[in-house]
């Protein structure tokens, strides 16, 4: 049985999103409803790929390359693309 640490936020790539959408908009504080959900949708697009591959990294996790560099391996091909390369039919 593999046991897993304990939780902690330093190793959760969503925390590190989180905490950068947090502190972009205690710096922009507003003070109406409608101003805080512009404010909101700057600051989630604020996070960049880049940032989102740095946080992943920083946690530790793999990067496998393949399609565009994912942080998933693609999936396979489909069954009836793999049997044109295979079987050649």
């Amino acid at each position: 049985m593999l046991r897993l640490p304990p939780y902690s936020p330093d190793f959760n790539p969503i925390e590190m999103t989180i905490s950068k959408i947090k502190s972009i908009l205690r710096k922009v504080a507003r003070g109406t409803v409608d101003a805080l959900l512009t404010a909101i949708g700057k600051a989630v697009a604020a996070v960049t790929a880049d940032d989102a591959l740095a946080f992943i990294r920083h946690c530790g996790y793999p990067r496998y390359g393949g399609v565009n560099n994912a942080l998933i391996p693609p999936p396979p091909p489909p069954p009836h693309i793999l049997a044109g390369i295979v079987g050649g039919r």
